[in-house]
């Protein structure tokens, strides 16, 4: 009896290490399902058809402002905010912007988003503009601020420590001018000039430092892949390693990070070439890796993050068509820890928040 008793132990002890093995097998299994990532998603369309728009992330909710319809020169900018519900996958209409405009470029900061800049439409470079105009969610209301010191278009912001930084862009030729605006005073104060002259770059912020990614270099008409990291801290620019493929009108975005640039085009002068490319920036070990591809190739396009995850907006087609296409891009690993600086880029402008 005291040897069939030891059998009895000695399956009972066997069967519950089997399926302890077994529980631990399924928990790395479904954990590995969970935070596959990696993958697009067709979302619902923008009601608007735009391009050269811009846009921030505030709470969970993505507002897509202004922008161009129609082929540039022959189309009209636009005033059109609407919001969009990640969560609902619904849009809504908001106030319209005060200055009807494409090429600006948006910043979140305390709860309000900063419209700057911009162009008009026009062959002339005197439809630039310097506006910066104020919108408050909650309120849906606008406010006129102090007007940037340079007028441009085709800018990109960021924000360090609730200051924004207006970086680039064109004033009649690409510019390395960064002028930086403080909402507490309502003032602007000139900075380091970037090394690079360019605009329709994207930028976005990791732990405190400024990425300015790609771009156009109009004098010479061509991409850029070229990288540099501007440090607000002590107002130097650093050369950083360069982008795999050279772009322009491109959408920058973070995760876990990890700046992801998406889409936009290798010519300004060929517009059979928008890019559905995906390329993920680790700024801390200064590398590139390759994402996968958008389903829509586009350039001239916004995104924004939420819960770890991209919305790309917008933009515009081979062919020069005006979208209204949304895709949300799990990245790989999805998800994972993710930092509360969800933001909302644009091809000039990123929206982008202090990170």
């Amino acid at each position: 009896m005291r040897f069939q008793g030891s059998i009895y132990k000695a399956v009972q002890v066997f069967t519950l290490i089997l399926a302890g093995l077994i529980v631990c097998g399924l928990l790395i299994i479904t954990s590995v399902c969970l935070a596959a990532g990696d993958e697009w998603t067709k979302k619902a369309d923008m009601p608007t058809e735009r391009g050269w728009l811009s846009g921030s992330m505030m709470l969970g909710r993505l507002y897509a402002i202004g922008g161009w319809v129609g082929v540039p020169f022959i189309g009209q900018p636009l005033q059109t905010v609407e919001e969009y519900d990640p969560v609902r996958n619904k849009w809504s209409k908001k106030a319209d912007m005060p200055t009807a405009r494409a090429n600006l470029s948006c910043s979140l900061v305390d709860g309000k988003i900063y419209a700057i800049g911009g162009w008009i439409g026009g062959a002339g470079w005197e439809t630039l503009l310097s506006a910066t105009e104020e919108y408050d969610p909650v309120a849906d209301t606008w406010t006129k601020k102090a007007d940037m010191p340079t007028a441009r278009g085709m800018l990109s912001t960021s924000v360090v420590a609730g200051k924004i930084y207006a970086i680039g862009g064109y004033d009649g030729q690409r510019i390395s001018t960064i002028e930086e605006y403080d909402p507490v005073t309502d003032t602007w104060l000139k900075k380091a000039d970037m090394p690079t002259a360019r605009g329709w770059m994207g930028t976005s912020v990791v732990n405190n430092r400024i990425y300015a990614i790609g771009g156009y270099d109009d004098l010479k008409d061509i991409p850029l892949k070229v990288v540099e990291e501007y440090d607000p801290a002590t107002d130097t620019w650093t050369k950083r390693t360069d982008m795999p493929t050279a772009r322009l009108g491109l959408t920058t975005d973070i995760v876990n990070g990890k700046i992801y640039a998406i889409g936009g085009t290798e010519s300004y002068g060929n517009f059979k070439s928008s890019l559905s490319k995906v390329e993920i920036y680790d700024p801390v070990l200064d590398k590139w890796e390759v994402g996968l591809d958008m389903p829509t190739a586009r350039a001239w396009l916004s995104s924004g993050t939420n819960d770890g995850k991209i919305y790309a907006i917008g933009g515009v087609t081979t062919d020069f068509d005006n979208l209204a296409v949304v895709e949300e891009y799990k990245p790989e690993g999805w998800p994972f820890a993710v930092s509360s600086q969800d933001k909302l880029a644009t091809t000039w402008g990123k929206i982008k928040r202090g990170r």
